[in-house]
């Protein structure tokens, strides 16, 4: 089965490929039958690695030989569904140069994950290797693809799975900290739309003078979109949480090595 195939049906919230009923499921799922609908994301030739057990879900851990590809899937043992989809290819790095541009890499997406709405097509380097980060999201799934930036190949897929629409919500009154005053000119797009990776990393770089970025990742909290970036500045690390719609900084946490 081709991937494009594969992550379609990730997509698709209610058919998993499966015969099993959801509703038997609920709260009785037994490993067997979460491996099972796990193994209807993936190619049949892959082997199972690893398997978790948590109060709330299976994770299983798979390879394909075929692909040279890893799987990680995470079924939840309340609902039935699958919650989150992981991906890795055998070495994947990116290159030192870069001949595909960023809507090349938005292809990655929009070819596997019908209706995809890309957020941000962006050439990041890490360990001096470039590789784009295409982040999307639909109304039932929302992730990152990692693109290698000659080939086009995807090295790595962040999944995640809503059971249902994805709706902007405002944090609470108290929670909100006005940083437009403080963000170098760069003010947080309001409304319905989420703000860029790069608006985030801007805001979080504009409260941690000095400071570099060493991961930024869209995640979803209690149903708020949120951004969630590390910085370093020396010895100082900084956590930031910032919410995607309006830029606010939820929560921000900084360490001092010893």
């Amino acid at each position: 089965m081709k991937i494009r195939q594969l992550i379609t049906a990730c997509t698709s919230v209610l058919v998993l490929g499966s015969a099993f009923s959801v509703s038997a499921f609920a709260a009785d799922l037994t490993e067997a039958q979460a491996k099972e609908m796990a193994k209807g994301y993936i190619p049949s030739d892959s082997m199972l690695l690893r398997t978790e057990l948590d109060h709330n879900s299976y994770d299983f851990k798979f390879y394909s030989e075929s692909r040279k590809e890893t799987y990680e899937i995470e079924v939840s043992r309340w609902t039935g569904k699958v919650t989150d989809f992981e991906s890795e290819l055998s070495g994947a790095w990116g290159s030192q140069t870069a001949t595909i541009t960023a809507e090349d890499a938005k292809k990655a997406v929009t070819g596997e994950i019908k209706g995809a709405e890309i957020l941000s097509s962006v050439l990041d380097e890490d360990d001096w290797l470039k590789e784009y980060d295409v982040t999307f999201k639909t109304d039932t799934v929302y992730g990152t693809y990692e693109v290698h930036p000659q080939t086009g190949a995807v090295l790595k897929r962040e999944i995640k799975f809503v059971e249902t629409p994805l709706a902007v919500t405002q944090p609470a009154e108290q929670n909100r900290v006005n940083i437009a005053d403080r963000s170098s000119g760069s003010t947080p797009v309001r409304g319905s739309s989420l703000i860029t990776p790069q608006q985030a990393k801007e805001i979080a770089l504009s409260n941690a003078p000095g400071a570099s970025v060493r991961k930024c990742e869209l995640d979803y909290d209690d149903g708020i979109a949120v951004y969630e970036i590390e910085l370093r500045n020396g010895p100082i690390e900084y956590e930031f949480e910032i919410n995607a719609s309006n830029g606010n900084i939820l929560d921000l946490n900084i360490d001092h090595d010893d």
